[in-house]
C-alpha cells in the first residue's frame, strides 16, 4: 500500500469511526478500532523499513567477477555455502549462477553475527539492501512467520547494519536471482546446536521451496600449513553432513549447523565442492595474520559421505609455573593462549602433556633440580577452552608427591579436563569414540619404567578394536636425534598394538620414523614453557586425521618463547620441518619437509 492510499483509507475509517462511536459507543480495542491501529502500524512500518547498502565495491567489480563464469553442472540444488570475503568474488558468482538454474524466489541467507550486536543469538532483519543492480528486499511475510514459529528467532535490526555476511552477497542475489527476495538470518556462535537444528528444520518444513545459503568464511589468521589441516577437517565435516560434534575453525559453526539441518530435512546432503582456496594462495598477502580460507559449493539430493574420521591436535609440554606464572600475573591467566585461539580450534580432541601439578601451593620458582612445578587452579581452568585431555605420565606430575598427583587428578576431574596416565603407571588410559572412530590414549613415563604394564594396556585397547595412540615421556633432553633406546621401546609398543606414537620430554622436536606403517614422532618439543635455551624456542604440534584405512599427520610448527606459543610463518615453519627431516627416516624426509605424512592403517 502506498502512503496516499493509506491516508485516504485512514481518513475514511477515522470519520466513520467517530460517527459510529458517537451513535453506538465503539471503544478502543473493538474490531473497528483494531483495524485503525493495524493500518497505522502498517503505514509506520512501511515508512521505517530499514535500508542498508554494501558499498565496498562498485558495479564494475561485480561485472568483472562474472566474466567467464559458468554455472556448475549440479542439478536440483537446494542449498550452498558461499564466502563473504570478496577476494573470492568469482567463485561466489559461480555459486549464484548455479543456484540461478533453480529459479528460486526465496533465498534464506544465514550469516555470522560478526560484531556481536543485538540481544538474541538468532536474529532476522526486515531490511532492504541497496546494490549496484537494484534493491534486494526481505520477504517480510516469511520472516515474520519464522519469527512467530521459532522461539529463539527474534526480529532485530541491531546486527544488520554493516553485517557483510549479508551485505556482501546481496549484489550477487540482485544479479543472478533478480526475482528473489531474501530472508536474512544473523546468528551468534552462542546459538546452541539444538536451536540451530530447530531453525534449519523449521525453514525446510514451512517453506519447502526456499533455498538456503550459509554465508561462511573458513579458517582465519593462520599460516597456510595450519589452515590446510583445519580446512581438511572442515571439508570432511561438510561432506559428512554433521557439524554438531565439533567446533570447526570457521567463522560460524551456527550457520553451518542450520544449513545442515535444512539439508537433512530435505534429503539434500550430497556435497559438490566448487572452490577451495585462501587469500595467501591467491597471492593477496604474505602475512598469515591476514589469511582467510574459502570453501564454496552446493548441496544436491543424496546422502552425505558418512566415512568416519577422527581429528586430533596434539601439542607438547605445558608448564604453567615459574616465568609463565609471572607472565600470567601481569598479563592474565589467558596469556599463554592468546596467540593460539584459532590455531587450537577445529579438532575433535586437543591433547597435551601437563608438565606439573595443580594445587594452591606457593610457587618456589625452581630452575635447577629438584624441580617443583605447581600450577594454580585458575591457570589450569584457563587452559580448558583449548585443551581437552592431558597426559600425566611425566617426570613432573609427582613434584609434590603422591598426594599432589592425587590432588591434580581430582582438580582436573572437577574442572572437566580429562587426563590419563601417571608418574609410575600407564593406567588409566583415555578411551573415547570420536566421530565413529574408537580411540585410546595411553601415557608412559620412561624414567619410572613398567614396560610390561604398558604392553598389557596397549594390548587390551588393541584387542578392543581401538586406534591406539601412545604418548611416551622419553629421550634425551635438548637432543634432536632420537636415541636407540627410544626406537627399541617403540618396537615393543608397536608389537603390543600401538598405531601411533607421539613423544615428549626432550624440549626440542626430534626426528620422525616409521616402523612398518606405524609413525613415531619422537618428540614434539615444548608448547607452553619458559626455557631460555634457543633450541627450545621452536616446536612441533601435530594435526592427526584417523580414517578406517589411513592416518594423515600434519606437522604444524609453533614458536614457544616466553611461554606464549605462536604459529610460525610458513617460511619459518619450513625451516623447522627441514631440521626435523634431517634427523628423520630417509624414506619420509620429503613428506616431513612438505609437512604432511600419510600412512596406511589396518586394524
Amino acid at each position: 500500500m502506498n502512503r496516499a492510499g493509506a491516508y485516504i483509507i485512514l481518513s475514511v475509517i477515522f470519520v466513520t469511526g467517530i460517527v459510529a462511536a458517537f451513535f453506538v459507543g465503539i471503544s478502543v480495542g473493538s474490531p473497528l478500532s483494531t483495524v485503525v491501529e493495524e493500518l497505522i502500524v502498517e503505514e509506520k512500518s512501511e515508512r521505517k523499513v530499514p535500508r542498508y547498502a554494501y558499498t565496498a565495491y562498485d558495479r564494475a567489480f561485480y561485472d568483472a567477477a562474472y566474466e567467464g563464469v559458468e554455472p556448475a553442472s549440479a542439478q536440483r540444488v537446494k542449498s550452498a555455502i558461499a564466502a563473504h570475503h570478496l577476494v573470492a568474488a568469482k567463485p561466489i558468482a559461480t555459486v549464484f549462477e548455479t543456484l540461478a538454474k533453480e529459479k528460486p524466489t526465496t533465498v534464506v541467507i544465514v550469516s555470522p553475527n560478526h560484531f556481536d550486536r543485538g540481544r538474541s543469538p538468532a536474529q532476522v532483519s526486515f531490511g532492504t539492501w541497496q546494490t549496484p543492480y537494484g534493491d534486494v528486499e526481505t520477504d517480510v511475510e516469511i520472516a515474520k512467520a519464522l519469527e512467530k514459529s521459532i522461539a529463539i528467532l527474534v526480529h532485530e535490526e541491531a546486527a544488520a547494519p554493516g553485517e557483510h555476511g549479508i551485505g556482501a552477497l546481496t549484489p550477487f542475489v540482485a544479479r543472478s536471482l533478480p526475482h528473489a527476495r531474501i530472508v536474512p538470518l544473523i546468528v551468534h556462535e552462542s546459538l546452541t546446536p539444538e536451536d540451530a537444528e530447530a531453525i534449519g528444520r523449521a525453514i525446510a518444513t514451512q517453506f519447502p521451496d526456499a533455498i538456503m545459503i550459509a554465508s561462511v568464511d573458513m579458517s582465519h589468521n593462520l599460516p597456510q600449513s595450519a589452515a590446510a589441516f583445519h580446512d581438511e577437517v572442515t571439508l570432511r565435516q561438510i561432506a559428512g553432513g554433521g557439524a554438531d560434534t565439533i567446533n570447526l575453525e570457521i567463522d560460524s559453526n551456527a550457520a553451518l549447523r542450520i544449513l545442515q539441518s535444512f539439508n537433512e530435512t530435505h534429503g539434500t546432503q550430497m556435497w559438490q565442492s566448487l572452490h577451495h582456496g585462501s587469500s595467501m594462495e591467491m597471492g593477496l598477502t604474505d602475512d598469515w595474520r591476514e589469511n582467510t580460507s574459502h570453501i564454496l559449493g552446493v548441496f544436491i539430493p543424496g546422502e552425505p559421505d558418512e566415512e568416519p574420521f577422527a581429528s586430533l591436535h596434539v601439542v607438547g609440554d605445558i608448564m604453567l609455573d615459574r616465568r609463565v606464572r609471572q607472565k600470567m600475573e601481569t598479563g592474565g591467566v589467558e596469556y599463554p593462549w592468546k596467540e593460539v585461539t584459532r590455531f587450537l580450534r577445529g579438532a575433535h580432541l586437543r591433547v597435551g602433556n601437563l608438565e606439573g601439578t595443580v594445587n594452591e601451593q606457593q610457587s618456589t620458582h625452581t630452575v635447577n633440580p629438584p624441580f617443583r612445578f605447581v600450577f594454580s587452579p585458575s591457570a589450569v581452568e584457563a587452559m580448558k577452552p583449548y585443551i581437552d585431555v592431558v597426559s600425566l605420565a611425566n617426570n613432573h606430575s609427582s613434584d609434590v608427591g603422591t598426594a599432589g598427583l592425587r590432588e591434580t587428578r581430582e582438580r582436573l576431574d572437577a574442572m572437566g579436563i580429562a587426563w590419563f596416565g601417571g608418574y609410575t603407571e600407564s593406567s588409566p588410559r583415555f578411551d573415547a569414540t570420536v566421530n565413529g572412530i574408537d580411540l585410546s590414549l595411553i601415557g608412559y613415563h620412561q624414567f619410572q619404567p613398567n614396560v610390561d604394564a604398558l604392553e598389557r594396556e596397549i594390548q587390551t585397547a588393541n584387542d578392543e578394536g581401538r586406534f591406539v595412540v601412545v604418548l611416551p615421556h622419553w629421550g634425551a633432553e635438548y637432543v634432536a636425534k632420537p636415541q636407540p633406546n627410544q626406537r627399541a621401546l617403540a618396537q615393543r609398543m608397536i608389537d603390543a598394538g600401538a598405531d601411533l606414537i607421539i613423544g615428549g620430554h626432550p624440549h626440542v622436536p626430534q626426528g620422525i620414523e616409521l616402523i612398518g606403517d606405524v609413525p613415531i614422532v619422537h618428540s614434539l618439543g615444548n608448547f607452553v614453557f619458559d626455557q631460555e635455551i634457543p633450541s627450545t624456542w621452536n616446536a612441533l604440534t601435530l594435526g592427526v586425521i584417523v580414517q578406517r584405512d589411513r592416518v594423515i599427520l600434519h606437522l604444524l610448527p609453533v614458536g614457544t618463547r616466553h611461554g606464549q606459543p605462536t604459529p610460525l610463518s610458513d617460511a619459518d615453519a619450513a625451516a623447522v620441518r627441514e631440521r626435523v627431516a634431517d634427523v628423520s627416516d630417509a624414506s619420509i624426509q620429503d613428506d616431513v619437509r612438505r609437512g604432511v605424512l600419510t600412512v596406511p592403517y589396518v586394524q
